[in-house]
């Protein structure tokens, strides 16, 4: 009966060795999935922040040509009325301030 109760002892002793190297590789496991998963995390981070910066440098770009484009058109008009004589100059000004109010308002005020 001893050596039947020394064979149980020396299983569940096996059993245990079992169980702690199982805990050992899935404590492993768990580590370098938790690694790789940061390491994603990085990368996808890192691939974020670049196509964020390409597309603020795109619009920075568009807008700064945009920004430049009404600028000239800005100084090209102003060329071109400080060319007109000032009976062309009103007309000009009276067809900008129709633009801006409804004649109906034009008419109210006269």
């Amino acid at each position: 009966m001893t050596e039947g109760i020394i064979d149980i002892v020396a299983v569940e002793k096996e059993i245990q060795r079992g169980i702690e190297r199982e805990k050992k590789k899935a404590d492993e496991l768990i580590a370098e999935a938790k690694r790789r998963a940061e390491e994603n995390i990085i990368r996808v981070e890192e691939e974020l922040k670049r196509m964020y910066e390409e597309r603020l440098s795109a619009f920075d770009k568009a807008i700064r040509e945009d920004a430049s484009e009404i600028i000239e058109r800005a100084r090209r008009c102003s060329e071109r009325i400080n060319t007109l004589n000032d009976e062309e100059l009103g007309r000009v000004i009276i067809r900008f301030i129709r633009r801006i109010i409804p004649d109906h308002a034009l008419r109210d005020k006269q």
